[in-house]
């Protein structure tokens, strides 16, 4: 037995050829023996997880391809996190999979695989099985990351969006987030219902992303087979459209206070007057002329405003009424109560403070 597992000659050592032979044979057998059963063994491990053996070598193949590529450390990790989101560590050729089965068993698994977005999605809900079975062996599966930018404003939209898990913000024109969607919300459909197929809005993922994509033939495909559809889409795509521009009003509107908040001059900030005077030309505040005030008195909510109130300033820069927008229509909102501030008391203490120094 020692001579077979190679560990040594035994109680007593060779003492002829013979037994020299006996010995070398017998330990020849045991190397064998065992280098057969550590393969043998090695072999099952790896066969218990199979999926989890190729995710570790495609993971590898990943790595080695961005260390040629020099890529910074920052991508490295968010692939690596798209790889753990994806797979689960688990790596399975799923189409090759499902091709190989019949149709109606593919529909089945496909229709398990989505039952999280059926569940979830409220569009799926008062439609006919025939329409969700068609759907669902069309979608395709899609991840992003926190921070990706599914689709900007203006590009060509090639597919729609299904939410499984995760928040998407809409941003409006300006960069503002207009409103967030969440599990069971679709978007993307307006696009493929345009004549030129552009994005009206830009979507970037606010945390991890788990959809289900439809791409622009597909959906075709769904509307020729379900005609009445289109016209349920197209009145979500209106009422979305009005409510971007809703956001979009708003948005620019709580910008305006936000900075006006921000930028307003204190008496620590009047240490440097040149400073703040350029801090107010980015501020933009209007010239409040006894016109414009009047002008805009209905919509500032003032019932009457005297002479006194009112001033101009050949510092400050100016707005013409026709350039009056959101930010001006409700200038006085931001203002804190118990202080009428204009540009007149700010022009009149930043003078005092010049005469002081």
């Amino acid at each position: 037995m020692s001579h077979m597992l190679c560990i040594g000659y035994g109680r007593f050592p060779p003492n002829n050829i013979t037994e020299l032979w006996v010995m070398l044979c017998s330990m020849t057998i045991g190397a064998t023996f065992y280098a057969v059963f550590i393969g043998i063994m090695s072999t099952l491990i790896m066969s218990i997880d199979s999926s989890g053996r190729l995710y570790k070598e495609k993971l590898n193949q990943v790595g080695e391809y961005m260390r040629y590529r020099k890529l910074p450390l920052q991508i490295r990790r968010r692939v690596q996190d798209y790889y753990e989101h994806r797979y689960h560590h688990k790596l399975f050729d799923e189409d090759a999979i499902l091709t190989e089965l019949s149709y109606p068993l593919r529909e089945e698994i496909q229709i398990h695989n989505a039952r999280s977005l059926l569940t979830s999605v409220p569009f799926f809900s008062n439609t006919s099985e025939e329409f969700i079975s068609l759907c669902v062996t069309l979608l395709k599966f899609e991840v992003f990351l926190p921070g990706d930018v599914v689709f900007k404003r203006g590009s060509k939209g090639d597919r729609m969006y299904f939410i499984v898990r995760g928040i998407v913000d809409i941003l409006t024109t300006d960069g503002f987030v207009a409103t967030s969607l969440t599990d069971g919300s679709h978007f993307g459909e307006i696009s493929l219902m345009r004549e030129d197929g552009r994005r009206t809005a830009t979507c970037r993922a606010a945390t991890m992303l788990d959809l289900y994509s439809l791409n622009t033939s597909d959906f075709r495909t769904v509307l020729d087979a379900f005609p009445g559809m289109q016209s349920v889409l197209s009145e979500i795509a209106v009422e979305r459209l009005q409510r971007l521009d809703k956001y979009s009003d708003e948005a620019r509107l709580y910008q305006v206070k936000r900075d006006y908040k921000t930028e307003k001059i204190t008496s620590n900030d009047m240490e440097n007057t040149d400073i703040n005077k350029k801090r107010l030309g980015a501020m933009k505040i209007p010239t409040l002329t006894k016109g414009f005030i009047r002008s805009m008195a209905p919509t500032l909510g003032v019932a009457t405003l005297n002479e006194s109130e009112t001033t101009t300033s050949s510092e400050l820069p100016s707005i013409d009424e026709g350039e009056t927008g959101v930010g001006c229509s409700d200038w006085t909102s931001v203002v804190p109560e118990g202080h009428d501030e204009t540009t007149a008391d700010i022009q009149t203490e930043m003078e005092g403070k010049e005469s002081r120094e």
